[in-house]
């Protein structure tokens, strides 16, 4: 999946604009630049991972538990080695944690927004690492029931649900801009 190459090529795009202008001039000096940015791109997914499962935490339960969530997180022996490496590990765990402060959201809202954006973030950690999908598999039948058994939303039928609409909206444009199937 294409997602992560684009968050990389984004972060190292000033240092290709400076080799194109000839102001990295040694190979090694180039290649040693791209990998630091790289690694700081997972070091930046890692950090947001400990602050996102944080607020799922708080929002979830308490600011207690979102401090041991983020703890428990940022000890994780795994977690330390692959956040300092430039790979897609972090990455997509990173997408995974803010998906998952939405779902935590649209559990104790009606929000269409908190649907839009748990499958919108969803969509980016498939988009990263598509072994991601099995993380979405329970949740979205959880997200699918739980729609099914709140009230409708201003008399709506559940088909026009417009929490099921922003999902659905999410669900679509992720995907089609992550994979471009027009060109």
């Amino acid at each position: 999946p294409p997602l992560h190459y684009y968050v990389l090529a984004a972060a190292g795009a000033p240092v290709l604009f400076a080799e194109a202008r000839g102001y990295l001039t040694n190979p090694a000096t180039f290649g040693l630049v791209l990998l630091v940015l790289f690694r700081f791109v997972s070091i930046a997914a890692g950090g947001l991972t400990v602050l996102t499962t944080s607020l799922a935490g708080w929002q979830a339960f308490n600011r207690r538990a979102g401090l041991a969530a983020a703890a428990i997180v940022a000890l994780v022996a795994p977690f330390i080695y692959y956040a300092k490496i430039a790979n897609m590990d972090v990455p997509y765990v990173c997408w995974f944690a803010f998906s998952l402060l939405f779902y935590v959201r649209l559990r104790t809202s009606e929000r269409p927004r908190d649907y839009g954006l748990f499958a919108a973030f969803g969509l980016a950690a498939i988009c990263t690492k598509d072994q991601a999908y099995a993380l979405y598999l329970l949740p979205a039948l959880a997200v699918i029931v739980h729609i099914w058994r709140t009230p409708r939303v201003s008399g709506a039928p559940r088909a026009g649900d417009p929490r099921l609409l922003a999902a659905a909206a999410a669900a679509i444009a992720v995907p089609l801009l992550c994979f471009n199937p027009l060109f």
